[in-house]
C-alpha cells in the first residue's frame, strides 16, 4: 500500500481532511511498489498482527499513523470488521459486562408480525406507514432539549422510529418488486438492496457532517461573543480547531478549555436537531412518494403477473 499524504504538508494542512477528488468511473491503477509490498506481505505469511513485536515491524501500524496524520486526528486504528469497531467504541467508553446499553428492539420484535401483515395489506401502504412513523419520531426528537437526559423522553421518538424502521425494511423490497413488470422484479430487488445499504453508509455521514458543521459554526460564534475569559477562549478555540465541538465538549470541566463545555453541548444539540429535521423531511417525502407515486401494478401481488406471463412464454 502506498503512503497517504496531505497536500502542502505542515500541521495546519492536516487539521481538516482533504476532499477526495477521485473519478470513481475510471479506477486508478495500483502503483508497482504497492503491488510488490502486497505480494511480499502475502509471501511472508504475516497476515495477522499477533506475531509483531513492535509497531516498527507492522505495515498496518505505519498506515494507521499516516492516516491519522492525513485526517488530522491523534490516533487511527484499523479493524477487521464493523463488529470489532463497535466493540472498540464501547470499550473506549468504559462499557463492560453487566452494563445497560440502550437498543432499539422494536425492529427485531416486529419482524415476524410484519411478515404476516404484508400478506394482507399492500406493501406500499406498509412502507408509507413506516416512513410516516419514522418522520414523526424524527420531528419529535428534534424538539428534545440536549439537557434532557431522562429515558422516558426518548421512549416515544425511539419507539416510533423503531416501529417505522421495521415496517420500512420489511416492505421496501416488496413494494419495489410489485411496482415494476415481472421480468424486472430481480433488478428491482437487487437495486433496492444496493440503495438501502448505500443509504445506511452515506446517510449517517451526510447527517453527521451537516450537524457537526452547524455545531462548529455556532460554537465558534458563541465562543467569540461569550463573557468567558481570554484564556478560556484561546484554549477552547485551540481544542475546537483540532477536534471540533465534539472535542470541546469532551474536555474535563476543570481544565482551561472546560469553561466552554456548556457552549459546545448547546451547539451540538442544535446541530443534531437540524439533522433530525432533515431525516424527518426525507422520510416524509419518501412516504408521500411511496403512497402516491409507486402505484405500479397497484395492490396486486407480483405472482399474478408471473401466472399471466408463464402461459405466454409457453
Amino acid at each position: 500500500m502506498t503512503p497517504l499524504s496531505s497536500p502542502g504538508g505542515g500541521r495546519a494542512a492536516r487539521r481538516r481532511p482533504v476532499p477526495l477528488a477521485v473519478d470513481l468511473a475510471t479506477p486508478e491503477p495500483i502503483p508497482p511498489e504497492g503491488v510488490r509490498a502486497a505480494v511480499g506481505l502475502m509471501e511472508s505469511g504475516a497476515l495477522f498482527r499477533y506475531t509483531e513485536t513492535s509497531r516498527g515491524d507492522s505495515p498496518v501500524a505505519a498506515w494507521e499513523s499516516e492516516f491519522a496524520a492525513w485526517s488530522g486526528r491523534a490516533y487511527a486504528v484499523a479493524v477487521n470488521s464493523c463488529g470489532a469497531a463497535l466493540y472498540l467504541a464501547l470499550h473506549c467508553q468504559g462499557v463492560g459486562p453487566g452494563d445497560d446499553v440502550l437498543l432499539n428492539a422494536w425492529t427485531l420484535l416486529l419482524m415476524p408480525l410484519i411478515s404476516r401483515l404484508l400478506e394482507k395489506v399492500s406493501p406500499r401502504w406498509v412502507l408509507g406507514a413506516g416512513l410516516g412513523l419514522m418522520a414523526t419520531g424524527d420531528f419529535i426528537a428534534a424538539t428534545l432539549s440536549v439537557h434532557d437526559r431522562a429515558l422516558t423522553s426518548l421512549i416515544l421518538p425511539i419507539g416510533l422510529v423503531g416501529i417505522g424502521f421495521a415496517l420500512t425494511v420489511s416492505s421496501i423490497t416488496s413494494t419495489a418488486v410489485n411496482t415494476v413488470e415481472v421480468h424486472y422484479a430481480g433488478m428491482a430487488s437487487a437495486s433496492t438492496s444496493l440503495l438501502r445499504d448505500f443509504g445506511f453508509t452515506l446517510g449517517p455521514a451526510v447527517i453527521g457532517a451537516v450537524a457537526l458543521s452547524h455545531a462548529a459554526n455556532e460554537f465558534t460564534s458563541k465562543l467569540t461573543t461569550s463573557h468567558l475569559s481570554a484564556e478560556v477562549k484561546a484554549a477552547a478555540g485551540q481544542v475546537a480547531a483540532e477536534g471540533g465541538p465534539l472535542a470541546s465538549n469532551s474536555v474535563p470541566p476543570s481544565s482551561p478549555p472546560g469553561g466552554a463545555v456548556p457552549l459546545a453541548l448547546e451547539a451540538l444539540g442544535n446541530g443534531y436537531a437540524i439533522g433530525y429535521v432533515i431525516c424527518g423531511l426525507s422520510a416524509l417525502a419518501c412516504c408521500l412518494l411511496s403512497v402516491i407515486a409507486l402505484r405500479g401494478k397497484g395492490d396486486k401481488d407480483a405472482t399474478v403477473g408471473i401466472a399471466q406471463e408463464e402461459p405466454a412464454a409457453a
